[in-house]
């Protein structure tokens, strides 16, 4: 089952802008991933856990607005932390995307590619 966000980029940003005043931490890309955690789940639960449950790798580039081969690379790098169900079936962690839209990248590896 795939989610489809057709929300412009313009409108999630001036979105992002007005809610700052009541969320001061709020980012369009904050914003865009607790859009997809209602679509996911099916409630508006607090927007700091994203999801509980493990993702797949489309909803995993879905939430972090990335290509799959950016997916790869994040895994590849220990940013993305993995679960292998079978050998070639895998689930993303929640919490790693979650510490990877908080803290994002480390500027020095994004240099170095």
């Amino acid at each position: 089952m795939k989610h489809e966000l057709n929300i412009p980029e313009a409108v999630m940003h001036a979105a992002a802008t007005i809610l700052q005043q009541y969320v001061p931490e709020i980012t369009s890309r904050y914003l865009k991933a607790a859009i997809l955690q209602y679509h996911y789940t099916g409630d508006a639960a607090e927007t700091k856990a994203i999801v509980k449950r493990k993702l797949t790798r489309t909803e995993c580039c879905q939430i972090l607005d990335i290509s799959q081969t950016t997916l790869h690379r994040y895994i590849h790098a220990g940013y993305l932390k993995t679960v292998k169900i079978g050998p070639r079936l895998i689930r993303i962690d929640p919490e790693s995307v979650q510490n990877l839209l908080d803290n994002g990248v480390p500027v020095e590896t994004e240099q170095n590619q």
